[in-house]
This record gives structure tokens, C-alpha cells and sequence, in this order.
């Protein structure tokens, strides 16, 4: 039994390290509790040349990527904005990018400044000697006087401007914007037992050497030898209340798993702004049904994010990649409300340096500017350490509808329910994020990057591609995706535009419902193996995966037998670890297919799987419906998903009726020995593209081209040559020669 404290902390990252220092000097028995453990500095990326390679996987900034056991899930599928956050001893403090800008006046009178939101009940002055000293603990480097920011006193130098910076400026200079040297929480000198930084890699996401400031070596060494006591490993599931609603303590789970109780006459949370609704949502009792401090239902409610719009570009002279702490300057030019621009409250400008290497070749590779071949290291090295970019960080305002609530599935490791974050960047942030976008390019296009090398073309995906397809100047649309939306944009290019003097082309790839004939002479081996592998690769989570397997009756049993088996074996989990199937994309689409799955089980005879998998994510476990009818909504719909529905034929022509009476047509296959049967399915089966005993996966570019018929799209074939024509548009030249 744990003795009662005077305070329990739950959170040692930035706001949870500052409150129990700044109590430590009462002598009252306080104790931290965090889910993670002390960092060991040794272990960070920038100690090893692969830095960069690890901030794709172990040293991620989101929690659902890094795994580690202290993390805990974030569903934000429902989200374009991801969460950034981190479990151990310094919380999110390392993490972040040591950019370290401080609230304006304004921030805290939105309500009667621009009559949005709400004030604060506190004004920026009340606040100011906190915002000193908690500089002075972190250790901030800056330039003091900035005419657009508020008046602060950093106790180090700013950082050096290196090569980045007077581009940067003298491009700010010719258009008359505002800049100024950034404050940031990286040593320029040696502060406090921290040596100055000697650039050993970018400071997200964490640093080897302690020049940036994290709590777990500013504010923690201090609060520990004034007598707090800071208990790692310890994930916190609830806050529990007496009968007179009052916190009592906190039941939680210590480093070996077993439950434990700790009694606090004070409870406090700093859990960061999605932690802590998720503690409260789940500190569920018969005073507090809906956990607590919720008696208004707004716990979670009013989500704020900072939307970060992004630009870059390349410049001729050469930039400081990644051989400098990123940002070097800001610009508070667009900070306060101007209500020309369209929008209510504003963003500041955050520049970056540039990019390490690794960053360069994958993203630049990614985005198509990084070819391959011959010209690949000539192009690389016009990139590598030309690179700027222009980042506007945005105020968000507060809505109801951006909210953090208590996932229904997804679990952590000690079967506590996930956050989940349902949130939209609103009409306001949108019109920020495209006007801070539209300066950033004008401030490139000063900084020397070429005229044109960026068209910015901002928009929701709905809005912005009805715009491109009706657009008189657009001639030709290639598109993948669902039926719905290739349908639409089929019609919108059909009607013509004012000034439009060409038909507009389209290629359309629109999934499909996918089958597989089996048919009583077939090699069963051969045709277990290709159905199993073609309807449960990539999860089924692709429109040319086999949905359905028609089987003739002579060999139905014997074929389920086999596949039951063979599905069966299939192991599910992380793909990084070869499992042989991972988790469907997101939530939405598992509760999709968990829907369809329901409805098999009325429509036929459920023969394996039909429920998730085990494991943090959303495993769904192979499933396979036999005895499904034909025109039933499983034998008709695309599922996109490991589901797959076996259908009884009474023979080969009954197998080709079924298999052709869908409005799909992309892939199928056949398995048989006859050859009469194969040159029927070739005349018969009404898909695209046919594959014969094998199955109904893999089109290899430049030997099988690819496209379907009927809802599945428009047939042109991609992956040969014959592809590239369709781009182009044919002239026929005759020439009399004397």
C-alpha cells in the first residue's frame, strides 16, 4: 500500500516538470507519476550516422509509428492533422524543434479584439514574470527588441544566421516584411551544465548532446534534490473521487503491470491537450457517468491545433541543410488580425535552413523531382543543400466539433481505451494556411528560386478537383479510386466549359468485384493457393483482389476443406515484421468491412475468421463465407477488404453467369485443365484483364497491362507502352513530293 501524498503529478513533461519544481520549495510530500522512463542521451539518433533513417520508424513524431511500450495509441484517422507526442521523462520537450516563440498581448482578448472565441481571465501582464523565468530554466537564445513580438530578455545570444539566414532576410528586405532572429531553446553558449550546440543533427527528434533544452535536464535535476519524487513507468488509468466528488488519488499500473493505488489530498493533471481529456473521459463513476469535470460535455470539446502550412523550394546559392538547429528566424508580419486577407487572427512564419541528405533523396524521390538513371546524381546535387522552405504556423479557433474522445476499440498495452480525434481544419484556418502558402512562394521566388518552379494551387479534394476537371484549359483526366467519384468526374468532363474547344479524355480505374473460377478439373493445390493469396494480400485492401471464388460443385468440399486450412495458416500482424497480412487502413474502413462481415453471416455460413485479429490496430482476421448466393450484397459489392464469398456453380457455363453478372469487370481468372474451357473464359469472361490457372494479382508492368470494363473503368491498359499514347494526340501528315 502506497502512503498518501500531499501531491500526485500525473505527466513529466513540460508542464508537469514546471509545477513540481515550483512546489518543491513547500517541503510537501509530492510525487510525479509518468508512463515512460529517463532518455538516455546514448541512445539518441544523432549519436549514430543513420540519424536520419530512424526518424522513419523508431524515433518517429507520431506515437502509432515510434511503437514503443511506453506509447500509447492515437486514433486520428478522422484527422488531417496527426498528433505529435511523446512518453518518458521530458514529454513532448524531446521532441519538439526548440522553436520557442511566447503568446502576444492579443492572444489573451480574442473575444473582444476580433469578437471570436473567448478571453482569457488572465492578461498577458499577470503572466509575464512566469514567462521570464521559465526562459531563464529552459535556457533560450535570442535577440531581444523585437519590434512585432513581445519584449523578452533571452539569456543567450541568438542563434548564428550561417548561410540560410541572410537569404532569408535580404528577401524579407525587398518585400518590406517584418523578420527577426528567433528564440529557440538551443545553447549558444555554455548555460546551466549544457555545452553549446555543435550541430549534430536536427534537434527533432531528440538531442545526443543537450543543447536543447528538454525537462528531463532543466527542471527535473532541480525539483529531484529539492525532494520530489518521480516514479517512471507508471501509466495512470483514473482519477478516483470520494462522496464528495473530490480527488482522492489515482489507480494506476506500475512497471511489472500490477495495479496500484495512490491517495493524494491534490491531484494534478499534465497530461498535454489530448492525455488529459483521456484521463478525465475515463475517470468514469456513478457520481461522474461521463467522467470528470464534464457536468458541461465539453471535456475533450474545442480541440485547437497549430495548422501547419509548409512551402519550399530550391535556390541557386547554397543552404545550411542540416548542418545548423533549424530555425534561425521568424516573421511576425502576419500575426494579428487584418480583415483584408479574409480571415479573423493570423500566423507567424517560421523559417527552416534546409534538409539533411537522407530527407532529400526520399522525399525528392518520392515527389517525382529525383528521377533515376543517368541524371540521377546530377539532379541530386542541384537539390542536396539547396533546399528552403517556409512554414506558416496558424492560430486555430476553438469548435465544438474538434474534439478528443475515448476510442471504442483501440486499447494500449494495458487495455485502457485510446484517445481518438475527430477534427477539421475550419473555413478560417484554411484561408490562413492559403494565404501564409501564397507568401511563403512569394518569399522563395526573393530568395532566388526560379519563377514557376511552384504553382500553388490550395483546395479542398472535392472543390479543388471539380475546379481541374471543369477547367476549359484541362484536356485530359487519368483517375483511380471508387466508382462514385470516377462516375462524377465522367460526367463533369462531358459537359463543355465556356472557351472549351476540345472534348475532354478520361481514364477511369474504379475498383471491381473480382472472381475466380474453380472449375472441376482444376488442380485444387494450384487453385487454393492462388484464391487464398489473391484475396488476402494487402488485406484484400486492393480492386484487383478476388472477392469471390465460384467452385463447381463436383470438388466445392473438397476445395473449402483445403481452403479453410490454407486461410487459416495465415499469419497476421506487423508487415515490418513479415507478417503475411497487416492491418486494413484505418478505422472507418474496418468498421466497414466488420458491417459486411455481419451481413455474411446472415446471407451464408461463416467457414473461418469473421471478427478482428488480436494486436493494437486494426487487424481483421482473414474471413471466408461459403454457401453465399449469387446477387446477395456480399457477391455484389466491393467489400475492399479480407473478405471473401465462395459461391456453389452447377457447372462451367453456370460459373461464367455468375462470375459475368456484376457491373464490375476487372480481373478474374480461371483455374481449369480443359482447353476448350480457356478459350470460352477468353470469348466469355467479361474482366479486363484474364488470367489463366494463376491468379487474379500481380499485372507485371510491361508484360500485362492493366484496366477493366464495365464500373470498372474506362479499359485503357496502363503499364506498356501503348499507355503513354493515350496522353498524346495523333496528326496525320501527308506531303506531295515533286
Amino acid at each position: 500500500m502506497n502512503k498518501p501524498v500531499d501531491v500526485l503529478i500525473i505527466g513529466a513533461g513540460a508542464s508537469g516538470a514546471a509545477v513540481a519544481w515550483s512546489l518543491a520549495e513547500t517541503k510537501m510530500h509530492i510525487v510525479c507519476l509518468d508512463q515512460g522512463g529517463w532518455m538516455k542521451q546514448s541512445e539518441y539518433p544523432s549519436t549514430g550516422r543513420d540519424w536520419e533513417a530512424k526518424f522513419y520508424g523508431e524515433w518517429s513524431t507520431s506515437p502509432n509509428i515510434r511503437g514503443r511500450p511506453e506509447d500509447y495509441p492515437v486514433n486520428d484517422d478522422d484527422s488531417p492533422i496527426k498528433v505529435v507526442n511523446f512518453n518518458g521523462v521530458g514529454g513532448s520537450t524531446i521532441m519538439y524543434t526548440a522553436h520557442w516563440p511566447r503568446l502576444h498581448p492579443s492572444d489573451f482578448k480574442v473575444k473582444t479584439l476580433d469578437g471570436v472565441a473567448d478571453d482569457w481571465p488572465i492578461d498577458y501582464d499577470v503572466l509575464t514574470p512566469f514567462f521570464e523565468e521559465n526562459d531563464r530554466m529552459m535556457g533560450v537564445s535570442g535577440l531581444s527588441g523585437d519590434p512585432l513580438s513581445p519584449l523578452t530578455h533571452p539569456p543567450m545570444p541568438p542563434q548564428p544566421l550561417g548561410l540560410s539566414g541572410p537569404l532569408i532576410a535580404k528577401a524579407m528586405n525587398n518585400l518590406g516584411w517584418h523578420w527577426w532572429p528567433s528564440d529557440t531553446t538551443v545553447a549558444t553558449t555554455d548555460y546551466e551544465g549544457r555545452a553549446r550546440c555543435i550541430n549534430l543533427g536536427h534537434c527533432t527528434p531528440a538531442c545526443a548532446q543537450g543543447a536543447k533544452a528538454s525537462t528531463d535536464i532543466t527542471y527535473w535535476p532541480h525539483a529531484i534534490r529539492a525532494g520530489v519524487e518521480l516514479r517512471t513507468h507508471c501509466r495512470v488509468r483514473e482519477i478516483t473521487t470520494n462522496e464528495d466528488g473530490m480527488a482522492t488519488g489515482v489507480v494506476y499500473y506500475d512497471k511489472d503491470g500490477v495495479e496500484q493505488f495512490q491517495a493524494a489530498e491534490v491531484v494534478i493533471l499534465a497530461c498535454n491537450g489530448v492525455g488529459t481529456p483521456r484521463l478525465l473521459l475515463n475517470s468514469v463513476s456513478g457520481k461522474f457517468p461521463n467522467g470528470l469535470a464534464n457536468s458541461s460535455g465539453l471535456v475533450g470539446k474545442n480541440l485547437m491545433f497549430h495548422p501547419y502550412a509548409q512551402i519550399y523550394g530550391f535556390v541557386k546559392e547554397p543552404t545550411d541543410s542540416n548542418r545548423a538547429p533549424p530555425t534561425c528566424l521568424w516573421s511576425k508580419e502576419f500575426y494579428d488580425t487584418d480583415l483584408s486577407r479574409g480571415f479573423v487572427r493570423g500566423y507567424g512564419i517560421q523559417f527552416g535552413r534546409g534538409a539533411g541528405t537522407v530527407f532529400e533523396a526520399v522525399v525528392s524521390e518520392q515527389k517525382g523531382i529525383l528521377p533515376w538513371g543517368a541524371d540521377h546524381h546530377r539532379v541530386f546535387r542541384r537539390l542536396n543543400g539547396h533546399r528552403m522552405h517556409v512554414s506558416s504556423i496558424c492560430e486555430d479557433l476553438p469548435e465544438e466539433h474538434n474534439r478528443v474522445t475515448l476510442d471504442p476499440v483501440l486499447k494500449d498495452s494495458h487495455g485502457i481505451p485510446a484517445p481518438k480525434i475527430d477534427y477539421t481544419i475550419s473555413e478560417n484556418s484554411r484561408k490562413m494556411m492559403e494565404h501564409g502558402l501564397a507568401r511563403g512562394r512569394e518569399i522563395l521566388e526573393a530568395a532566388g528560386m526560379p519563377e514557376g518552379v511552384v504553382n500553388f494551387c490550395p483546395g479542398a479534394g472535392a472543390s479543388f478537383g471539380d475546379a481541374v476537371v471543369a477547367h476549359p484549359k484541362t484536356r485530359y483526366i487519368a483517375f483511380t479510386g471508387s466508382r462514385e467519384v470516377g462516375l462524377h468526374i465522367n460526367k463533369v468532363a462531358a459537359t463543355q466549359a465556356p472557351g472549351q474547344i476540345w472534348i475532354k479524355r478520361t481514364i477511369l480505374e474504379m475498383g471491381g468485384k473480382d472472381a475466380i473460377i474453380v472449375d472441376a478439373d482444376a488442380d485444387i493445390d494450384s487453385a487454393v493457393e492462388g484464391v487464398a493469396q489473391a484475396a488476402f494480400g494487402f488485406q484484400g485492401q486492393k480492386c484487383s483482389a478476388c472477392s469471390r471464388a465460384i467452385v463447381d460443385e463436383r470438388v466445392y468440399d473438397k476445395f473449402l476443406e483445403q481452403l479453410k486450412a490454407r486461410v487459416e495458416k495465415i499469419q497476421i500482424g506487423d508487415v515490418a515484421e513479415n507478417a503475411a497480412m497487416g492491418a486494413v487502413i484505418n478505422e472507418g474502413s474496418m468498421k466497414t468491412i466488420l458491417e459486411y462481415i455481419e451481413q455474411g453471416k446472415k446471407d451464408g455460413r461463416l467457414l473461418t475468421g469473421g471478427e478482428r485479429a488480436p494486436g493494437e490496430g486494426y487487424f481483421i482476421k482473414p474471413t471466408v463465407f461459403a454457401d453465399i448466393p449469387p446477387k446477395s450484397k456480399l457477391e455484389q459489392q466491393e467489400i475492399f477488404g479480407p473478405v471473401l464469398a465462395v459461391i456453389k456453380a452447377r457447372g462451367f457455363d453456370h460459373a461464367l453467369e455468375i462470375a459475368n453478372d456484376t457491373e464490375f469487370g476487372l480481373t478474374g481468372a480461371v483455374y481449369t485443365k480443359s482447353r476448350d474451357k480457356i478459350d470460352r473464359a477468353i470469348q466469355e469472361f467479361h474482366v479486363g484483364n484474364l488470367y489463366i490457372n494463376r491468379k487474379c494479382t500481380g499485372a507485371m508492368v510491361g508484360a500485362h497491362p492493366f484496366g477493366g470494363f464495365n464500373m470498372s473503368g474506362t479499359d485503357s491498359k496502363s503499364g506498356g507502352p501503348d499507355y503513354l499514347y493515350l496522353f498524346t494526340q495523333a496528326k496525320a501528315v501527308g506531303e506531295k513530293m515533286s
